[in-house]
């Protein structure tokens, strides 16, 4: 895929923190020097000795390093050498008792990624796949799936926009591998069970961006992507950074359309203590003839198409539009403390006719379902971070309450079945309707999930912080009702569980650490089948334990992690 860009960027209105520093340093030594030479020379034209001479000044700084602010990148800058470790916060890999991978907007802009699962393939331990009948990803972490539903944005559950997330105004994508239940609480859908997946939206960075580039496909798609980040003010505290994508046109699959359109808008302002965010995603994709899944029921795998053969039908398409918006506060209210406070909420709109093929024993066969769904999240988080020491033990400690709301409105309708090949499809009309459920114009709600949780950490520092033992628990609250498609209640469900977390990291050098962890992941428990006597019952959330130990290496140009776990 062609790729062309343009880049410009220029000084901005603030001085760094480096040029102060130099600045505060070099003037005293600037004034010392006049004041010694103007009287030697009144004195003697002749050469100072060299015993006289003034020693060399060597002046460093860089810039402080804010709550907020990014973790720094290995050399190359596609992967960065830390990540948002959920209510632990933004920290380096290397200190933390856990397994994460986090790659960068560079990755994404160099591999010219256009969704997750593609900036994903970079990782060996993650795979991706296709939803259940439409085109929504789904990761494989560890062994166990994760839906789309349960991504988090800006560390946030419930927000994130459904089944397919553009990478255009994405910063960093956070691989996080494990149990995470005590990091992160639990997911919306509880499939969060082997690891989970932050995304990171665009910030300005100090220096200003401007970036335009234009995309073109053998196949026929082009695209374009704007992105102007500034920083303004006499201190550069107000920043704004606006990302702006469309592309449109056939796939490498043989009649496969796509359509998206991705807005971003990211706005702070940075004061001495005060930090204050707000971000606005809208998102629209429009996928028409999109090759979908096969569902085999038969005890064979069929001989696979060709790679670009399209076995859909011309009038599947599926159409998805979310807005979200997202707003946070920080305020250093002690030196070392910080307190902060984020919400987010989402309103999806989605409609989609899908036809994927069922392979059976008795062949192929196809079939119609129609579904407009509409979806509303809100999300929200507020806690406390802080250091201090108790004699030479440190100490970091954490505590935090968060609450998920998730309310999805679904209808559906059914066609007949038809028979059909994976390898010379007939084109059908659209299938008439034999069965539907809920209102079409109007989805109702069919389900209505509430998560709330608190929790509270401390990780202990020995021997200079070369020895980090980290001990926590959240207390989590699930309350999931569902609901038939005429509006009438079928599950109530209420339980609360505590999920604790023990972590260990020994740094015997500076650039190597071994760790050790046990957590826990949780999920809504089963409903009990129809052969048990309690048929029906919505059992207690369900744990899942993991032990995992391994060993970190950073460098600060590249690094390593080697693991292993049982879940």
């Amino acid at each position: 895929m062609p790729v062309f860009r343009t880049h410009s960027s220029q000084a901005g209105p603030a001085k760094t923190l480096a040029h102060r520093a130099a600045i505060v340093a070099i003037a005293p030594a600037v004034a010392l020097l006049f004041s010694l030479s103007a009287p030697a020379q009144s004195q003697s034209t002749e050469a100072a000795p060299a015993d006289n001479a003034l020693p060399a000044v060597k002046v460093q700084a860089s810039k402080e390093q804010l709550p907020g602010d990014l973790a720094p990148t290995y050399g190359g800058g596609q992967v960065a050498r830390g990540a948002d470790y959920g209510v632990l916060g933004q920290q380096k890999n290397i200190d933390v008792p856990f397994s994460m991978t986090t790659y960068t907007s560079k990755l994404i802009e160099d591999q010219q990624a256009r969704t997750i699962g593609d900036v994903l393939a970079n990782d060996p331990s993650v795979r991706t796949a296709n939803g259940y009948g439409n085109f929504a990803e789904t990761y494989v972490i560890r062994g166990f799936q994760l839906q789309g539903d349960d991504v988090s944005l800006n560390g946030l559950y419930g927000i994130t926009p459904r089944q397919l997330v553009a990478t255009d105004a994405l910063e960093r994508v956070d691989v996080f591998k494990g149990a995470n239940a005590f990091l992160n609480g639990a997911s919306p859908t509880g499939s969060a069970v082997g690891g989970g997946l932050n995304l990171q939206l665009k910030r300005a960075d100090d220096k200003p961006v401007t970036r335009v580039t234009l995309e073109g496909t053998a196949s026929g798609e082009i695209g374009a992507h704007v992105d102007v980040g500034r920083r303004f003010g006499s201190e550069g505290q107000f920043v704004i950074r606006v990302n702006q994508a469309n592309h449109d046109g056939e796939q490498a699959v043989d009649g496969e359309h796509r359509r998206d359109n991705t807005t971003a808008v990211s706005l702070d302002w940075r004061g001495d203590k005060l930090r204050l965010y707000g971000d606005f995603l809208y998102q629209r994709q429009r996928i028409n003839g999109g090759r979908p899944v096969v569902n085999d029921y038969a005890n064979y795998i069929p001989e696979p198409p060709s790679a670009t053969y399209n076995y859909a039908q011309t009038w599947s398409y599926s159409s998805i539009e979310d807005t979200v918006g997202i707003l946070r506060a920080e305020y250093d209210f002690l030196p070392g403390w910080t307190a902060y406070v984020t919400g987010g909420t989402r309103h999806t709109n989605e409609h989609g006719e899908y036809g994927s093929p069922n392979i059976t024993t008795a062949g192929v066969t196809g079939g119609r379902l129609g579904v407009p769904h509409k979806e509303d999240g809100e999300s929200a988080e507020a806690g406390v971070r802080g250091h201090f020491n108790t004699g030479p033990v440190s100490h970091f400690v954490t505590a935090g309450a968060s609450i998920v709301r998730v309310d999805s409105k679904s209808a559906y309708t059914f066609g007949s079945s038809y028979a059909t090949s994976l390898y010379d499809t007939p084109q059908v009309p659209s299938l008439a309707t034999i069965l539907s459920g809920g209102n079409l114009t109007d989805p109702g709600t069919t389900s209505l999930n509430l998560l709330r949780s608190v929790s509270i950490s401390d990780t202990l520092g020995f021997l200079n912080d070369r020895v980090l033992f980290t001990v926590g628990a959240r207390h989590q609250e699930i309350n999931s009702d569902a609901y038939d498609y005429t509006g009438k209640q079928t599950e109530a469900y209420n339980q609360s569980i505590t999920t604790p977390v023990f972590g260990l990291v020994v740094k015997p050098w500076q650039n190597v650490a071994f760790f050790a962890n046990r957590s826990e992941a949780l999920t809504i428990g089963d409903t009990a089948p129809s052969t048990s006597l309690n048929f029906g019952q919505q059992l207690p959330p369900q744990k899942s334990k993991q032990w995992e130990v391994g060993a970190k290496y950073d460098n600060g140009q590249y690094g390593a992690t080697l693991a292993a776990f049982q879940i």
